[in-house]
């Protein structure tokens, strides 16, 4: 997580960078506490982590003409943090 926050921070405004670095937390906030499937328990991290994603999309202006799969991530990202409401 201090690495991905780490490279968040540098990210500037490479859209790039930051899609993957969303993705991460994705994954990472899956491995801390996404419900119904294996998890370490974490479920205020994994929220965390999942605002993390989704605020990089929104930095990138992700919107109804961006790219079908980039409309995707979001989507995945905002439906992990739904299910932990």
């Amino acid at each position: 997580i201090e690495y991905l926050d780490k490279l968040a921070a540098d990210a500037g405004d490479r859209a790039d960078l930051r899609r993957e670095l969303a993705a991460g937390y994705v994954r990472v906030g899956d491995v801390q506490g996404r419900p119904l499937n294996p998890n370490l328990g974490d479920t205020a991290g994994a929220r965390v982590s999942y605002r993390k994603s989704v605020a990089l999309y929104e930095s990138i202006g992700v919107n109804a003409d961006s790219a079908v799969e980039v409309r995707r991530e979001l989507g995945t990202a905002l439906l992990r943090l739904s299910e932990l409401d």
